[in-house]
């Protein structure tokens, strides 16, 4: 394992049986991410095409302000997974909705419910909170729970830890057809939109209800996540794990070669796109997140989202602490030196007040 902090630029990558056993892997996921796109009729794609000539031509800011949420606001019920993890299952309603008058905006319907998962020590109004942001696929409160290590961060470092599913996710996924990433730009311009205004409205949710500190954290797609609401909003803490920043390099990259073809012939790759994904990207925004607090890990054989990505983001924010691993994208949670780099994040910086004393018994 290397642990490069600071000023440190990416190593170099070695081959060994964990590069290889996580390229395999990525190889694997990405093949499961083809599949399960949708493949658009050419009407559909000449339909993408001209939304994203039209949003390119009123390129206003997409990140309003969220509305405060209503009491009670946010409604917290006992759970269980597997019958063996008990967690809170947190909902508030979304209420978000694009601009009458963008692209795209007649087919996206109604606001949704945001469902998620959380551990809360008492009703959480004594111990900082962590946002853990998870990635495409995921959203599930078993996979969640387990993938982020969400026990060892309540229990262990002493923080409330709240999982919220993004748009087209886990109890989510069912409320639109399409997935949260697609070849349609402006329909992803808007998802992700959803989600920042989501995430952003739980974090201004928590400091008005709890008065606690707000941390996020966020893999893969929810590392794209955690540097948007990082420039949004003023949190304490920002780390992003395998980050993406380029989601349409990314888009390009995984679509089935016979439909990236048309869709090119289409025009919904190159410079418009780029252009179009920028209204929703962390390298159009600088963070808000004090520079001290900003924390990067990443994989050296990544083959979804690629080390450059993790690079371009790095200097973006400043060059700050980063760790690389060897190994795939998802290698992370084998590998202890990753877990120890986020402790040290969270315990270092102060933000994590650590292992909370049992109370003691009473005569």
């Amino acid at each position: 394992m290397l642990d490069c902090a600071g000023e440190g630029s990416r190593p170099e990558r070695r081959i060994s049986p964990p590069v290889v056993a996580g390229a395999y892997l990525d190889e694997l996921i990405g093949s499961t991410f083809v599949s399960t796109q949708r493949n658009p009729s050419d009407a559909e794609l000449a339909r993408m095409s001209g939304d994203l000539r039209a949003a390119l031509d009123n390129p206003a800011s997409y990140h309003r302000d969220p509305a405060p949420l209503a009491a009670p606001g946010v409604s917290f019920r006992p759970a269980r997974w597997n019958r063996r993890w008990t967690y809170e299952h947190l909902s508030f309603e979304s209420e978000f909705a694009p601009r009458p008058d963008e692209p795209g905006a007649v087919r996206w319907g109604r606001g949704d419910t945001v469902h998620g998962s959380a551990l809360r020590h008492g009703d959480g109004t004594e111990h900082p909170w962590i946002v853990l942001l998870h990635g495409y696929g995921m959203g599930y409160a078993g996979m969640d729970l387990v993938g982020f290590k969400a026990n060892h961060l309540h229990h262990d470092l002493g923080l409330n830890v709240a999982i919220p599913a993004m748009p087209r996710h886990g109890p989510r996924r069912h409320h639109h057809e399409d997935s949260l990433a697609s070849l349609d730009i402006v329909q992803t311009v808007h998802n992700l939109t959803q989600a920042v205004w989501d995430v952003r409205r739980f974090v201004r949710w928590i400091r008005v209800a709890t008065g606690q500190p707000v941390g996020v954290m966020g893999l893969s797609l929810g590392g794209y996540m955690t540097s948007m609401v990082s420039s949004l909003e003023d949190v304490d803490i920002a780390i992003a794990g395998i980050p993406v920043v380029e989601l349409s390099m990314l888009i390009h990259n995984h679509a089935p070669r016979p439909v990236r073809r048309r869709a090119e012939r289409h025009g919904l790759f190159g410079d418009g796109a780029h252009t179009a994904m920028g209204l929703s990207s962390p390298l159009t925004m600088e963070p808000r997140v004090p520079a001290e607090r900003r924390f990067i890990f990443a994989a050296l054989g990544d083959r979804m989202t690629t080390p450059e990505q993790a690079d371009v983001l790095w200097e973006h924010w400043g060059r700050p602490p980063i760790h690389w691993y060897h190994g795939g994208h998802i290698g992370f949670i084998w590998l202890p030196a990753v877990q120890r780099f986020i402790d040290d994040a969270l315990l270092g910086t102060g933000f994590a007040p650590g292992p909370v004393a049992p109370v003691a018994a009473t005569a």
